[in-house]
């Protein structure tokens, strides 16, 4: 009997699951708020937009700042703090995991972090290039200002949005850093400016009324139904993580014949995994992975089986807290008990 060992083991396991996953922000249930849902100020506030000379010569674009915005996150390039974590809602949300190509139809609404928001009938957005379209029916809402037009895009990276008006006359706008109340007229804009990518042939990994898309890091569904080939599964939550961070992908399970993982929650920081797995001495069970991770360091903690009376706590952690120097412990504790309850045997 080692049950001292399991006590002094247990807080380490538990640090995991109480540093875990941050929750993404839930989308609010209202189509039309009258706040918005990250609390930044407010874009300029004007009767109606007139045009301002160019700053630049025509097809200039602004250089992005080196700063990373989320610290923690190695990102391919910085993203404006207005045009960080946005919120999407439509009737139907697909996502197509072979071009990572993000579709919405019917009602959409997109709400920046600054409050802006632009409603339509089509939204695209390629998470790779980070560069998303609103189509159809399109209004501009920027403070008090509500721009009718064709189509809206933005360009993420360079904070730099195109818009078509509805007018009497065709025009093109750009606007610059989300100065929506002074759109530069007379600029040329990229040839692909309102492309909408052909997804017809392409098969839909998830779909959804919901999501928190982070720019270079995450979507955050709510609710997500999986498509299995064979059924549709509801899940009342979908975390998808594409950070570029290599600490995310540390594994602190053991083997196993069959693995499926499911994302629930997650965050710039965090990430939650359930596993459906197989293997032949315990058969069909569940397990539990927890990351927490910045630039420097990790920590990956893991319970397998969840459901079985012989569990395997695995913590794995990694800190880099000078440019040569690491360091990495780990630390395994093998239990037989019955749910979590005082082990009937224990070793570390």
């Amino acid at each position: 009997m080692k049950r001292n060992r399991l006590r002094r083991f247990l807080p380490l396991a538990g640090l995991v699951l109480a540093t875990g996953a941050s929750p993404a922000p839930v989308p609010t249930t209202n189509a039309t708020p009258s706040a918005p849902v990250f609390a930044t100020p407010s874009a300029p506030e004007s009767a109606t937009p007139s045009p301002a000379p160019s700053a630049t010569p025509n097809g200039a674009s602004v250089s992005p700042s080196t700063a990373s915005s989320t610290p923690g996150v190695v990102s391919a390039s910085p993203v404006p703090s207005r045009l960080g974590a946005f919120r999407l809602t439509a009737k139907r949300i697909a996502f197509y995991s072979n071009r990572y190509v993000l579709g919405a139809d019917d009602n959409v609404e997109v709400a920046l972090a600054d409050g802006t928001r632009i409603s339509g009938n089509t939204f695209f957005m390629d998470l790779r290039l980070n560069r998303f379209i609103v189509a159809g029916n399109v209004t501009l809402h920027a403070g008090n200002v509500a721009l009718p037009g064709a189509a809206f895009t933005e360009y993420v990276d360079f904070d730099r949005a195109y818009f078509l008006p509805a007018g009497t006359e065709p025009d093109r706008w750009t606007y610059s850093n989300g100065d929506y109340a002074h759109p530069l007229r007379g600029r040329e804009m990229p040839g692909d400016a309102f492309f909408l990518p052909d997804v017809s042939g392409e098969r839909v990994f998830l779909t959804s009324t919901k999501a928190v898309i982070a720019p270079h890091a995450s979507v955050f569904f709510v609710p997500a139904v999986l498509n299995f080939g064979v059924a549709q599964v509801p899940f009342p939550t979908y975390f998808l993580n594409f950070s570029p961070n290599p600490n995310f992908a540390q594994n602190a399970l053991p083997g196993a014949i069959v693995d499926g993982p499911y994302d629930f929650l997650g965050g710039s920081h965090a990430l939650s995994t359930l596993h459906l797995r197989y293997d032949t001495m315990n058969h069909v069970f569940f397990a539990l992975e927890q990351h927490q991770v910045s630039d420097i360091h990790y920590i990956d903690g893991s319970i397998n089986p969840l459901t079985q009376p012989l569990k395997v706590y695995n913590l794995l952690t990694y800190v880099r807290p000078l440019p040569k120097l690491e360091i990495a412990p780990g630390f395994q504790e093998t239990a037989y008990q019955s749910g979590f309850s005082q082990p009937l045997s224990a070793s570390a």
